[in-house]
């Protein structure tokens, strides 16, 4: 019985080792597509990221139109009615 328990723990410390082989292998592959999907959703943030630079910059320049259009449309109308009180003396 010795030998043939001893052959059974040989053979349980193989298969353990075996086991423990094949879990590093499928924790390197696990680490391996994390890191790639990671680098993935990092480049996705960075273009949205550039996106929304480029819309804020966008709306900026739209309000400041807006705002110089209205500048010029309340001074045009200021002068309408400087004008126009003129006429009703």
């Amino acid at each position: 019985m010795t030998g043939a328990r001893r052959k059974m723990i040989q053979s349980n410390e193989r298969e353990a080792l075996s086991c423990a082989h094949r879990d590093q292998e499928q924790r390197d592959e696990l680490i391996l597509a994390q890191m790639e999907e990671r680098g993935m959703l990092l480049e996705r943030a960075h273009v949205i990221r550039n996106r929304h630079k480029q819309e804020c910059k966008q709306m900026a320049k739209t309000i400041r139109l807006y705002m110089l259009q209205s500048e010029v449309n309340r001074a045009e109308n200021k002068r309408r009615k400087a004008k126009n009180i003129g006429f009703d003396r």
